[in-house]
């Protein structure tokens, strides 16, 4: 998960520097600059509104991100077989030949 709420209680709160605040977190300053600029633009500002949970923030701030992906893939989700259970690709030479089972295992 990534750890955008540390960053802005660092920079806001604590009111240590980006690189400060990437040093610490242990991500690098575009990463600190980024979730910045998303918090931003989204309207959010530190303390967080009450209830506000890590996945609805990510939700929030990368949403635009995650429908990209979905528009690059066809509007078909990754992982999923047409019907709805997950499923692993299948790579040429993984398999023995006609007997499913892995070369791995």
């Amino acid at each position: 998960m990534r750890k955008i709420k540390e960053v802005m209680r660092l920079v806001h709160d604590r009111k240590l520097s980006r690189r400060q605040t990437a040093q610490a977190v242990g991500i690098g300053r575009a990463a600190v600059s980024d979730y910045l600029g998303r918090s931003e633009a989204a309207g959010l500002s530190w303390p967080l509104p009450d209830g506000l949970d890590d996945a609805r923030l990510e939700a929030m701030l990368f949403e635009e991100r995650l429908a990209q992906d979905r528009h690059l893939l066809g509007g078909s989700q990754v992982g999923t077989s047409d019907t709805g259970h997950g499923c692993s690709p299948s790579l040429p030479g993984l398999h023995d030949s006609g007997s499913g089972k892995s070369k791995f295992g």
